[in-house]
């Protein structure tokens, strides 16, 4: 072995084992640690004391209106309008959470246009705006990928493609 192969070789030794203490080093500093158990304590809440005054009494209604609000399903759109009714609770009105319905389930195919009008296949039935769907739910708008019922006040609204509805409350500047 001549001499410049020697010192390529004593190079990549040196390298190579000051690589691997490197790498150990890193593995020791941001590796997984051993998991250490710990002794937990269980805290168990205390109970909470009943309203002494109207403030405390709203302060637990809407507390009560939040947990119900919590309950509702996913996939709401936060930043509508919850329907309900306002109903006064002293002298601040509280507003009352309704519950949102379930959409009927339909099987909706697609739209088409024909001549300025709009028609949508649902059960492999044409219908058009202002026909009744399932004896109760009106179409109120159709466009190109979606279709909108009413029915007591909520809307759902179909997307083709998409399995279920979108359900909001019923407003008469939507239409």
């Amino acid at each position: 072995m001549n001499s410049r192969k020697k010192k390529v070789v004593v190079v990549l030794a040196l390298g190579s084992v000051l690589l691997v203490w490197r790498i150990f080093a890193l593995i020791q500093k941001y590796g997984p640690q051993a998991a250490e158990a710990t002794e937990a304590v269980a805290a168990t809440p205390a109970p909470m004391p009943a309203p002494a005054n109207s403030r405390d009494a709203m302060l637990e209604t809407r507390l009560a209106a939040q947990r119900a609000v919590e309950k509702q399903s996913w996939g709401r759109n936060p930043f509508s309008d919850v329907a309900g009714v306002v109903r006064r609770i002293g002298e601040q009105p509280v507003q009352q959470i309704a519950e949102t319905p379930v959409p009927p389930v339909i099987r909706f195919s697609g739209t088409s246009k024909s001549a300025d009008q709009w028609m949508v296949a649902i059960d492999g039935n044409i219908h058009r705006i202002g026909d009744m769907v399932l004896s109760q739910y009106k179409i109120i708008g159709i466009t190109r990928h979606t279709m909108t019922l009413e029915f007591g006040g909520w809307t759902y609204t179909y997307e083709a493609g998409r399995p279920g509805a979108t359900v909001a409350p019923f407003r008469e500047e939507s239409r």
